[in-house]
């Protein structure tokens, strides 16, 4: 039995073992990425969306009909969280500074088609410090602060992550 409120009466409803996964599931959805919201778009720019989601590693967009909202609102929010550090934050410290520098550096390599690895070796070629060296949280003393891991790489291209480390590093100055 579940309970739902219809105009304001609550009514009890049996329901099928179907129906429960999928309120589990819907449940499940908003605790990880928020509550749904619907969005409005053109056929052209859905289309683009769907290319963006090709490019993030949702393989099978361009043609996939449902299941596609989880897909599109991970991309959505990375393009989001990307847009906010390269034209909205606001750094008050050389390294935060730094970090969008290099962050700025690896989505332009991305881009334009390099792999992870090709990434990795550009920027250990050009003499860029890693993430955790210009955050100042390298945990290990003896590692060269050059010396780029597919860890670091992989960490500049979650917009995400570069928040909670741009955050950090305004926190440790300022605090």
């Amino acid at each position: 039995m579940v309970d739902y409120n219809i105009g304001g009466l609550m009514k009890k409803q049996k329901t099928s073992d179907a129906v429960i996964r999928v309120i589990a599931s819907r449940e499940k959805l908003e605790e990880e990425i928020g509550s749904a919201f619907s969005i409005n778009m053109n056929a052209q720019v859905k289309a683009r969306l769907r290319e963006l989601c090709v490019f993030y590693g949702h393989e099978g967009m361009l043609t996939r009909k449902s299941g596609t909202g989880r897909r599109f609102s991970e991309v959505l929010a990375t393009l989001i969280d990307a847009h906010y550090i390269v034209y909205v934050f606001n750094p008050r410290t050389a390294p935060a500074k730094e970090l969008i520098r290099v962050f700025k550096h690896v989505h332009r390599l991305k881009m334009r088609g390099k792999d992870n690895e090709t990434i990795r070796e550009t920027m250990i070629n050009r003499g860029f410090d890693r993430p955790g060296a210009i955050a100042d949280v390298l945990t290990d003393e003896k590692m060269d602060p050059k010396a780029w891991t597919e860890k670091d790489v992989e960490k500049m291209l979650n917009p995400e992550k570069v928040l909670k480390l741009l955050m950090k590093i305004e926190n440790k100055q300022n605090g």
